[in-house]
């Protein structure tokens, strides 16, 4: 199915027929969400799939999804990969990079990556309630440091995640 790469800024995507457990063709790391923890702090959990938030990133998701889908009346190149930025710290960047995989995620034959590519203030896994962890700043300082050790699998169906990794010194 189709595969959508949801950044925090910008970030690779997974390899053509790469499925997100899947990763370079090894097994990524396992991690467990606690949905309802989630949830309460006002996020889109699949428990929770008809909440007011859900319904509104559905309305925004939907578009997205034709683009990727080829059913968009232009053609979008790269359109599985959706960046979200801002200009400023403090603008829902996190909120609404995991609000829109979350609500990727819940769509049938959907694979979703989502990448914290925040260099300056990584805040995916904090808020996932995860521990900091390697990450994208460490694939791209490492060129022997192997995709599936860094990516993790999550407990919702067709989401992972890979985090911003450790801050490294030249971090902008």
């Amino acid at each position: 199915g189709p595969r959508a790469d949801v950044r925090g800024e910008s970030a690779p995507t997974l390899a053509p027929g790469a499925k997100a457990g899947e990763v370079g063709g090894g097994a990524s790391r396992a991690v467990e969400i606690d949905l309802a923890r989630l949830s309460a702090s006002g996020y889109i959990a699949p428990t929770a799939p008809r909440s007011r938030l859900a319904e509104e990133f559905r309305v925004i998701k939907r578009p997205l999804i034709n683009n990727i889908l080829g059913k968009a009346t232009a053609p979008v190149r790269n359109a599985n990969r959706i960046m979200v930025t801002s200009a400023e710290p403090g603008e829902g960047k996190t909120f609404v990079s995991l609000n829109l995989a979350m609500s990727l995620a819940m769509e049938l034959d959907t694979e979703v990556l989502l990448v914290d590519a925040d260099a300056q203030r990584p805040a995916l896994l904090e808020r996932l309630g995860l521990a900091q962890s390697t990450g994208l700043l460490d694939l791209l300082t490492d060129p022997d440091l192997p995709l599936e050790s860094v990516v993790f699998r999550t407990n919702v169906e067709h989401l992972s995640i890979l985090p911003a990794g450790r801050p490294q010194q030249r971090s902008t």
